[in-house]
């Protein structure tokens, strides 16, 4: 596992890349944010096997629950991920989508 910070890549609707740091570890394997603004995040379940990481998510939102899940492979100082989420839209209606993400090693996760 990498135990320093990874830089990720996520492709919002646009198509565009966006990147950032996350701090992922073996007591933080997991490349997901687990608390933005009014979401709360909790970690249902979470297997590993390898370099492979398995997981899955529920977040609360004021629109209500998110479900995500995902795999996460890490080889070197490189990892790969893809996830899926399911978002509650308007009338009740779940909106689900699908991702990747790409990491790298940064360094310590020391200032992050």
């Amino acid at each position: 596992m990498l135990s320093a910070a990874a830089g990720a890549q996520a492709q919002p609707n646009n198509g565009a890349p966006m990147t950032g740091a996350l701090c992922i570890g073996p007591a933080n394997p997991v490349p997901a944010v687990t608390q933005q603004g009014n979401i709360q995040c909790k970690l249902d379940k979470m297997e590993r096997n390898g370099g492979s990481v398995t997981w899955a998510m529920t977040c609360n939102s004021p629109q209500g629950p998110i479900h995500s899940a995902g795999t996460a492979c890490y080889t070197g100082d490189t990892m790969a991920a893809k996830l899926t989420t399911s978002v509650p839209g308007p009338n009740g209606q779940t909106m689900n989508a699908s991702g990747r993400r790409t990491g790298r090693y940064l360094g310590p996760c020391d200032g992050l």
